[in-house]
């Protein structure tokens, strides 16, 4: 009785264990036989032409697929609710693909409304746009990095237009699928403004100056004509320059050097007559009075009458009315206004010291 007792025992041992080896075996065959996951997209990223919220951008999109691309295989980017992609054209998408296996040297494809043995087609549905692939050839091949362009970023088609709005400030996400083997995602940050405002000032500049503030022209002869020198002795000979004036300035609209003043004068109120207007040619023995003026550098220059060529002086500047003497357009670089003075007599020109004193004003027109 005992003995069979034991066996008994025995026996419901051995079930056990085979139960459990048979478990043992229904598990290894089990992971045998699981299905193998998705390939997933490498070196995704989308670059957008503006993250600032609710604001129309152009997004550059590239990722590798190392399936590659087949005959009719789709590629869909799913763009999260936030995005408005607003009406759809083909002028808006270029579709390109990599010569190598980095996201460089691309060749565009043709992109088309519906898909040919050589055209990629192209739709767009609610959030999703679709891409076809060409019914011929290899379109995509493994290992290759695919560019897709949305906006007026696309001109390999004609010219595309912006198209899609940012959504509100936060990650927003686009998603890539399609019946190709490969998928992915990509993450971009939206913010409530993306663009730094920074201030600058330049200040305003305006140089002018007189090299020498007294000049003469010695003692006048009805015989020959005369210029003024700095060092108030005259000479017979021009050019001579009396003195030069200098002026620069980063005004918009340049500035304006202007004369008042009478012509020479003696202590009684004899006059000698000035040029009226000019240029004219010099004429010793007659009375004359008048100015021309030669420049370098920058971009200034003098205004008529005082413009003439050597041996052609003008006057027209009055006590009471000052009158343009020389202008630059624009902002210039320092100009050089080398001032000639001559002055005629006639035998009958009254004796006296004659004085003339002139008023130069340079104004930035700023």
């Amino acid at each position: 009785m005992n003995i069979k007792n034991t066996n008994k025992r025995r026996f419901s041992l051995t079930i056990i264990s085979i139960f459990t080896i048979i478990s043992f075996i229904g598990v290894s065959v089990h992971s045998v036989f699981a299905v193998t996951p998705a390939t997933y997209l490498d070196t995704l990223s989308d670059t957008l032409s503006t993250i600032k919220d609710s604001t129309i951008a152009n997004h550059t999109i590239q990722f590798i697929t190392p399936s590659g691309v087949a005959v009719n295989e789709t590629i869909t980017l799913t763009f999260d609710a936030g995005f408005n992609l607003g009406t759809s054209a083909v002028a808006n998408y270029d579709l390109a693909v990599s010569a190598g296996g980095t996201c460089s040297a691309f060749s565009d494809e043709i992109v088309a409304a519906v898909p040919s043995a050589t055209d990629w087609g192209v739709v767009k549905a609610l959030q999703v746009i679709t891409f076809t692939a060409p019914s011929a050839g290899t379109p995509v091949t493994a290992g290759r990095c695919v560019q897709i362009e949305i906006g007026s970023n696309a001109q390999s088609g004609g010219g595309g237009a912006m198209q899609i709005t940012n959504p509100t400030a936060g990650n927003a996400a686009i998603a890539i699928a399609g019946t190709m083997a490969d998928t992915g995602g990509i993450t971009v940050i939206i913010l409530a403004d993306d663009q730094v405002l920074i201030t600058s000032v330049v200040d305003q500049i305006i140089a002018f100056s007189i090299s020498d503030n007294t000049i003469g022209f010695g003692s006048l002869d009805y015989s020959a004509d005369r210029y003024a020198t700095g060092n108030l002795a005259g000479a017979a000979i021009e050019p001579t320059n009396a003195h030069d004036l200098q002026a620069n300035t980063n005004a918009t609209s340049g500035y304006t050097i202007t004369v008042l003043g009478t012509t020479l004068e003696s202590s009684v109120g004899d006059t000698i007559t000035a040029i009226s207007g000019g240029p004219v040619a010099l004429s010793f023995g007659s009375e004359q009075f008048g100015i021309r003026v030669d420049e370098t550098g920058g971009a200034g220059a003098p205004v008529a009458p005082y413009d003439g060529a050597a041996g052609n002086f003008g006057f027209s500047t009055t006590p009471t009315v000052p009158t343009e003497f020389a202008s630059a357009s624009g902002p210039t670089a320092n100009t050089t206004y080398d001032v000639n003075y001559a002055a005629n007599i006639t035998p009958l020109t009254e004796a006296g010291n004659y004085d003339a004193t002139l008023t130069y004003v340079a104004t930035a027109n700023f």
